[in-house]
């Protein structure tokens, strides 16, 4: 069976993976085909200060896939939870340096959010850029795969990697993002 894509790509029959891993986000070292990738030791929660955007912690990767690789699906799951009463995060995919446009979300909700955001986009490597679709060229050396985020004001704070409530009560407790990637070819 074969996938007929709106771009006209096709993924067909005899596909695999070639490599995958997902991680916890805490110094590690990971054993790529390309050689080693380490990821960010992150051990506490990251708030979004002002509306300028912030790499979130642990997101950040630097990675080459093996040679054949037709898609890279990046992987990418942290917690949020709200501080302000009105909690508003804004949050964009960046690959090497560029916010893909088709990326962009937004996570809210008023008083009670906590929830596991799990992030994937998908990289065809496809023989032309687009930094709409996120679509690259060709992938020969590394590049940097990794998310960033803004608060959407002043008053609409909402925190990474950590709860609002814990076992009864009001105590946050730390949760450890993970991050990874799919190779296929």
């Amino acid at each position: 069976m074969a996938i007929n894509f709106s771009d006209s790509t096709v993924l067909g029959t005899g596909y695999k993976v070639l490599e995958q891993f997902t991680t916890p986000c805490d110094g590690s070292t990971i054993s790529t085909s390309n050689g080693n990738m380490s990821t960010t030791n992150v051990t506490g929660l990251q708030t979004l200060a002002g509306t300028n955007y912030h790499d979130l912690t642990g997101s950040h990767i630097t990675y080459q896939p093996p040679t054949g690789t037709s898609l890279v699906i990046y992987k990418y799951t942290f917690a949020q939870s709200h501080f302000d009463s009105h909690a508003i995060n804004h949050y964009r995919f960046n690959r090497n340096g560029t916010d893909i446009v088709y990326s962009y979300w937004t996570q809210a909700a008023n008083t009670e959010m906590e929830a596991l955001v799990h992030c994937e986009f998908p990289i065809w490597i496809s023989g032309s850029n687009n930094s709409n679709t996120g679509d690259v060229a060709g992938w020969g050396s590394p590049i940097v795969l990794k998310i960033r985020g803004r608060r959407y004001g002043g008053s609409n704070e909402a925190r990474i990697h950590t709860t609002q409530h814990w076992d009864g009560s009001g105590n946050d407790q730390f949760h450890q993002p993970t991050v990874g990637v799919i190779a296929i070819g």
